[in-house]
């Protein structure tokens, strides 16, 4: 690695269950988030389990099973753009179908 490069620090990685076909805080109990600067630039990857699901990024237009970015079970995982904190910790998903999906994620923070 050069001098200079950007490094990342990774933060926290955990997985939320779907209970019911509402949305749900990808984070769960996860409250790390609100420890980082709202402006901090955070990457986040996810990967879904047992069935497809939809995520948003806006606390205004949570996801549901027909809106947002489909994430699928036959794909690896997904790597969003970074985010900021503050929009980060607003991230929700919901399945896409009646089977109850698990999202795994892994939180990475730009070192300056």
């Amino acid at each position: 690695m050069a001098q200079g490069d950007k490094t990342f620090n990774w933060l926290a990685s955990g997985s939320t269950a779907t209970s019911a076909a509402t949305a749900h805080n990808l984070f769960g109990a996860y409250t790390g988030l609100s420890q980082l600067h709202p402006e901090e630039a955070v990457f986040v990857q996810i990967a879904t389990t047992l069935a497809d699901i939809r995520i948003s990024g806006s606390a205004g237009s949570p996801a549901t099973n027909n809106t947002g970015l489909r994430l699928t079970v036959s794909a690896s995982t997904y790597d969003l753009p970074p985010v900021r904190a503050a929009n980060a910790s607003e991230l929700t998903f919901a399945r896409e179908a009646a089977t109850n999906a698990t999202a795994l994620w892994t939180l990475w923070a730009r070192k300056p």
